[in-house]
């Protein structure tokens, strides 16, 4: 596995029990597995069809950092 980003929970991100919004996340996953796929496709035409499934096993809370 590779990492290709990090992000910084910021305040901004987070809901009213102080936990990372899902829809939040999964923008971030999307912007990542673009980037990387880009890369290895070595084109920018590059577009997000489906997301089957995303699981949290633990709330994520605000300047936590997102590996």
């Amino acid at each position: 596995m590779q990492l290709v980003s990090t992000k910084i929970c910021k305040v901004s991100d987070i809901g009213i029990h102080n936990n990372l919004f899902n829809c939040a996340m999964l923008s971030w996953m999307d912007e990542s597995g673009r980037a990387i796929a880009t890369k290895l496709a070595c084109s920018p035409k590059i577009i997000t069809l489906i997301i089957g499934e995303s699981g949290i096993s633990k709330a994520i809370s605000k300047s936590e950092i997102v590996l």
